[in-house]
């Protein structure tokens, strides 16, 4: 049996001198791995880099089986992350989610189509990709059962004024509604809940990632695992971050 799809290179690893297997995230059939068979040289070594978007077909046996991959390059967006400290840390966090928390071969359309859109707004010259990073990390706990609603206020209902989110359910609490108890509440970046074109301080990009690492940790601890070193790596050079 085989399929084609489109896929974007999660993690590979060698296999001998000229093999790999190769993880990636298709749009049709979610985590998938494939054995490439002496295709790796000098000339297009290029192509299995990690971030890449490749047409895949797939051919195995069956279905369960770990087949062989044909790859051919679609969009090359490793070069992007490479050179830069801060954006080369975020695609390894980017990528070890991906593995980390997503059961294999199960369909995530919308994750996918999140990946791609970050996958490309990530340039190592301005810093607005990271916004776009914190509403991906978003997506997948969404995908994964764990959707914060931020559209209004858990307790009265408003969806306006909204600066906090219960850590209990993951709701948003306008500031009249946390009253005396807003320090026991997760602060909400005004990015997330705002369409106002705003340049985006350091303060809110913290509070964002600050805000998915509750709910993710959250998570993971039902899962008794944790989160990747790749991701703590990548907080530590937002909080070098001056902007």
């Amino acid at each position: 049996m085989n399929w084609n799809d489109t896929g974007i290179i999660i993690s590979m690893r060698k296999h001998g001198d000229n093999n790999l297997i190769l993880n990636v995230l298709t749009e049709n059939h979610g985590l998938h791995s494939g054995y490439i068979r002496n295709k790796i040289s000098k000339n297009n070594r290029y192509i299995y880099q990690m971030g890449n978007v490749l047409f895949l077909t797939w051919t195995g046996r069956l279905e369960e089986h770990l087949g062989y991959y044909r790859c051919e390059l679609l969009h090359s967006f490793s070069h992007k992350f490479l050179n830069n400290v801060l954006t080369l840390n975020a695609l390894n966090s980017f990528c070890d989610l991906h593995n980390s928390l997503l059961p294999e071969r199960e369909m995530y359309k919308n994750l996918f189509s999140k990946s791609i859109k970050f996958l490309k707004l990530v340039d190592a010259e301005n810093t607005d990709w990271i916004s776009e990073y914190i509403r991906w990390e978003l997506i997948l706990l969404s995908e994964l059962g764990y959707g914060l609603d931020l559209t209004s206020c858990a307790v009265t209902g408003i969806n306006n004024d909204l600066h906090y989110v219960s850590p209990k359910t993951g709701r948003a609490v306008s500031t009249v509604a946390a009253g005396k108890w807003k320090n026991k509440l997760l602060v909400l970046p005004h990015f997330l809940v705002s369409i106002e074109k705003k340049v985006i301080d350091k303060k809110d990009i913290l509070n964002g990632i600050e805000l998915t690492s509750f709910f993710l940790k959250k998570y993971l601890f039902t899962l008794d695992l944790k989160l990747p070193i790749s991701r703590d790596r990548f907080i530590n050079e937002l909080k070098k971050l001056e902007i």
